[in-house]
């Protein structure tokens, strides 16, 4: 947008055309009068718009934003170059969006006079002027009324005549909306066509913007174009059907074998319908039983039976966490919910981006405008994991179909147990998954084919799986039992006892199939074999074959670009949507228990370094598919469970980096305990560890413990590795400065500037000079250093420094890189410092944005980002919101780091100052006392953070009159601050003058006692 402001000698001006970091602004709203009248773009770019009646308006409007400590403001005659037709139709398209983010709009009603007199507004809303103002007819006033935070109606006089809030009646009469709505209640609380009645009276000079008009009111898009008249409004109101329609995401294709369960899946509609009618709200269903009795084809079965009755279908792999939110970020994807990030390079700021697509998914399920949906969570076993709970919406109009094979989820209340099939279904499976009417066959093949049904205890899973063998070897029942019972006696394997409730038939039966099938193709089985260690689920294709390649195993890989067709035709694997495919646990199961030990480390070692491969040729693109990493991560932890701490130790062959890699890869993705858990198995190897991923490792689990804020024992862990890498690597090695750069940030954490900059510089004459001034770890080493130049207060310099390194992030990296948003951050605080309040939110909003898009609103990263815009709230005298914004962010930082961490410690200081400035010293005290608490513990009792929040509560006690509690405050503070860093230290110094000037008044207090 571009937005207008006048200077200080009354000239009125643009700034450019604003994508990006837009600053406070009001907005005008008015009724247009004749065309030459108003003010146009061009009329203000040549000058001549002064004469015209309509550039009082603007002269208004830019007045009263002064008024409201507003720079900036917005009017639409001529804010927008109607010349430039690309321009006008994003001013359109955009402007719900321009009013609804305007701190003020000003309601400009030019045929509504107050007269002479000085009448309450009490008295002159009862006039029928306000309520028969034509501002109240027009199509596009619609958005404009309901948008804003804030709405002020001024008369043809500029005479302010009440707000939204005080004229709610009088609005509400002559528009009939809702007080509801007019007190900001979300228009999705108010249904599609009670919102088609508030504008169904109001007219607009073209046909197309009757339509046009109301788009942000239904939060729809389409294109304009003027010129097809009423057929707008057609477009509309088919924008807004498809909106509701939905969309069915099941990945999973119809089974055609589904047989036997009719009843059942009649049943969970039964249930389901009736607990609508009752009015209950979001449904939640179990369907429950043991591993490969058909839960997940029942469930698939009810969703593509009765997908037509709901207005959208989603299903959720919901086996692990991580397979979960994978899903839930296709479901994102696939509805436009969250697009991919558009940066490139892995960083720890990449670690939760499917945060970002759960919360918009469960924000669109319970909203009140999107009801009637399925959400289907197959496979929820793991319910010790509390963090899938957090997935599953508890609100909305909609229903949640689980299955499980715990019988906890009975509790749910809408249950079923799914129990075994009976004899005539289970031959009716077999029949069809081994292509055979038993019903035409002679009675011997009949009664094989119901012996084999009874010996796999009428498990489908096994049936199924029964049929392929028999379909694919052309075999005929009686020869399949013969050689499923002699294979069961000569059995050497036995399944795990402590999870197996299965016949010990089934064994046989997967047992025959996998000798059979690794005689007839031993690659595609070799390739089966590894991947019994992956997740059963999202096995993608693609994934497979780079990550074979990438770990030099190429035939391997070929494998899997020939010979997947083998393995679906045995069952053993169920194709998936696109590339992907799934393999059933109790398969897997079977896999690993039939290895001998020895053989399960070679497939557990052969899967670890496909893994790794995988992640590593992921990491060389220059576009990162973050679906793909959430698919990878879930193999990854696999992966580990499978690891046997003590076999691996003498038996190992995987080096050390491949351990490296998937350390690196849950880092990334929030899971600081694995990633350690990886790189110390890497130092642990047995084969040779070089030097470099020696290195690596420590490093890897020194970093994990900075971000953990363990910052004492990750300094100590540093400094040695420090020394050492000085002397192994050499001092111009790219981790030797990253370990630098590391150390410099733990001192600047603890409060130890000087140090802090000390070690950036070493770093920084190192990188500069083998890097070069653009590359991405010098210019990460300036924004480092300019941190400390603001800290120290030296803000010229740090001004300087930030804004070009911004410059050369931008130019090499992108705008969203998180790096970038880093120093726009950074920038942001270094003018909240300088007291440019409005700057230092354009950039941190700017930064908010960015890392929102990226990781979501709960990451840690984008908390970072709201405690500094709290900050700035604090410091420019928006105390409410600063406070309401710090305890927000205050506890979402708790929440994941625990109560000792630096950052939390850091916002209950921060909070202790916010009341303090409001005069709360009670409430003040209790949050300076927690920070003060945890910092003595964590930092010492001599640590500058420590003495900065003895210092403050000093101040609150002088404050409260408790003159001498502040005087042995302040004393403790500065014979801290003086063993530290001496007597010339400027904390000191301020100190000393401030105990003196304090002593001087308590002694003439004292005096003046006596004195009466």
């Amino acid at each position: 947008m571009r937005l207008l402001k006048f200077s200080s000698d009354g000239e009125l001006s643009f700034t450019s055309y604003l994508i990006e970091d837009i600053p406070r602004y009001a907005i005008l709203s008015h009724t247009w009068g004749a065309e030459d009248d108003e003010v146009t773009f061009n009329d203000l770019k040549d000058g001549s718009g002064k004469s015209k009646l309509g550039y009082k308006k603007i002269q208004f409007c830019g007045e009263q934003a002064r008024r409201d400590s507003l720079q900036y403001f917005w009017v639409d005659t001529c804010c927008i170059d109607k010349a430039n037709h690309t321009e006008l139709s994003e001013a359109i398209v955009s402007m719900f969006s321009w009013y609804r983010d305007a701190e003020k709009c000003y309601a400009y009603l030019s045929d509504v006079s107050v007269g002479s007199d000085n009448s309450s507004e009490s008295e002159w809303t009862q006039d029928s002027a306000f309520k028969e103002s034509r501002w109240f007819t027009r199509g596009w006033t619609l958005q404009e009324l309901l948008a804003p935070k804030s709405v002020e109606f001024f008369s043809r006089e500029r005479e302010l005549l009440g707000d939204r809030n005080t004229l709610e009646q009088e609005i509400h009469e002559v528009t009939k909306i809702p007080i509801a709505a007019l007190r900001g209640s979300p228009l999705t609380d108010f249904s599609v066509d009670e919102r088609m009645r508030w504008a169904e009276k109001r007219i607009t000079k073209r046909k197309e913007d009757k339509a046009y008009c109301l788009l942000g009111i239904f939060g729809v898009f389409m294109p304009l174009l003027y010129g097809e008249k009423d057929h707008a409004y057609i477009r509309l109101k088919d924008q807004i059907d498809g909106y509701r329609e939905g969309s069915i995401h099941i990945p999973l294709p119809r089974n055609m074998n589904f047989v036997g369960r009719d009843q059942i899946v009649q049943d969970i509609h039964t249930a389901i319908t009736s607990r609508q009618v009752q009015g209950f709200d979001c449904i939640r269903c179990a369907v429950y039983g043991m591993g490969g009795i058909g839960k997940t084809q029942t469930i698939l079965e009810y969703a593509y039976r009765y997908r037509k009755v709901f207005s959208s279908v989603f299903w959720v792999k919901a086996h692990s966490y991580e397979s979960a939110v994978k899903s839930y970020c296709t479901i994102a994807q696939k509805i436009g919910l969250v697009r991919r990030p558009s940066w490139g390079a892995w960083s720890p700021e990449n670690q939760d981006v499917g945060t970002a697509a759960v919360f918009a998914v469960k924000e669109r399920l319970t909203s009140r405008e999107y009801s009637n949906w399925l959400l289907l969570l197959d496979g929820w076993d793991d319910l010790d994991d509390e963090r899938m709970e957090s997935l599953i919406p508890h609100a909305g109009s909609g229903v949640v179909l689980i299955t499980s094979r715990r019988e906890d989820l009975a509790r749910a209340g809408c249950s079923f147990n799914l129990p075994l099939m009976e004899e005539a279904t289970s031959l009716s499976l077999l029949s069809k998954s081994s292509l055979t009417d038993y019903g035409d066959c002679n009675p011997e093949e009949l009664k094989a084919a119901k012996e084999i049904v009874r010996v796999l205890g009428n498990l489908p899973l096994a049936i199924d799986q029964a049929g392929a063998h028999m379909h694919a070897r052309k075999m005929q029942a009686a020869k399949y039992l013969s050689r499923l019972t002699e294979n069961a006696e000569t059995l050497d394997w036995k399944p795990p006892t402590n999870t197996w409730a299965y016949h010990n038939t089934v064994l046989s039966s997967w047992d025959l199939t996998f000798k059979e099938f690794e005689k007839s193709h031993p690659d595609v089985f070799a390739m089966f074999q590894v991947c019994g260690f992956l997740a059963g689920e999202n096995i993608s294709e693609d994934l497979l074959t780079s990550g074979f390649k990438s770990a030099g195993m190429d035939a391997l890989a070929q494998v899997v670009e020939d010979g997947m067709g083998n393995l679906f035709s045995f069952s053993l694997a169920k194709r998936e949507a696109g590339d992907g495919f799934s393999i059933h646990t109790i398969v897997q199961t079977c896999v690993r228990q039939r290895l001998s030990k020895l053989q399960r480390q070679t497939y557990l070692d052969s899967a670890i370094l496909l893994v790794a491969g995988a992640a590593r040729e992921l990491s060389s693109q220059r576009q990162l598919d973050w679906l793909t990493y959430r698919q990878l991560l879930a193999h990854v932890n696999s992966c580990q469970r499978h690891l046997d701490d003590a076999l691996q130790r003498t038996t190992c062959v995987v080096p050390a980096k491949e351990f490296f890699i998937l350390g690196r890869v849950c880092d990334q993705f929030g899971q600081p305990d694995q990633a350690i858990r990886w790189f110390k198995q890497g130092l642990n190897t047995t084969t040779h560890v070089s030097t470099q991923s020696n290195f690596e490792c420590r490093d890897g689990i020194l970093t994990v413990m900075l971000n953990k804020g363990q910052l004492h024992e990750a300094l100590a862990g540093f400094q040695t590795l420090y020394a050492e890498a000085i002397t192994q690597l050499g001092v111009q090695h790219e981790l030797t400065n990253k370990i630098a750069n590391s150390i410099g940030i733990i001192h600047k954490n603890m409060g130890s500037l000087e140090q802090a900059l000390a070690w950036y510089e070493t770093s920084l004459s190192q990188v500069r000079e083998k890097f070069g001034e653009r590359d991405q770890r010098t210019l990460a080493t300036w924004n480092n250093i300019a941190v400390i130049y603001k800290e120290q207060k030296e803000y010229g310099m740090a001004l300087d420094l930030l804004q070009d390194v911004l410059g050369k992030k931008e130019a090499a990296l992108g705008e969203e890189h998180p790096s970038t948003l880093e120093t726009l951050m950074n920038l942001g605080n270094l003018y909240r410092h300088c007291e440019r309040y409005d700057e230092a939110l354009r950039f941190l909003h700017r930064a908010l944005r960015g890392r929102e898009k990226q990781l979501g609103k709960d990451n840690p990263k984008t908390l970072e980002v709201k405690g500094n815009i709290a900050s700035v709230y604090f410091k420019s005298g928006r105390l409410e919101e600063a406070i309401k914004l710090h305890e927000e962010t205050y506890h979402g930082y708790k929440q994941v780091y625990g109560a000792m961490h630096h950052a939390v410690l850091t916002l209950a200081d921060w909070l202790g100052g916010s009341y303090c400035r409001k005069g709360l010293y009670v409430a003040s005290l209790k949050w300076y006392e927690e920070a003060l608490c945890g910092r003595r513990r964590l930092l010492g009792e001599g640590n500058t953070k420590t003495l900065e929040t003895v210092t403050n509560m000093a101040e609150v006690f002088e404050f409260q009159g408790r003159f001498y509690r502040a005087m042995i405050w302040y004393k403790w503070a500065l014979d801290g601050f003086r063993r530290g860093s001496g007597l010339n230290n400027y904390r000191a110094q301020l100190l000393e003058h401030r105990l003196r000037a304090l002593l001087r008044q308590w002694h003439q207090r004292a005096r003046e006692v006596r004195s009466r």
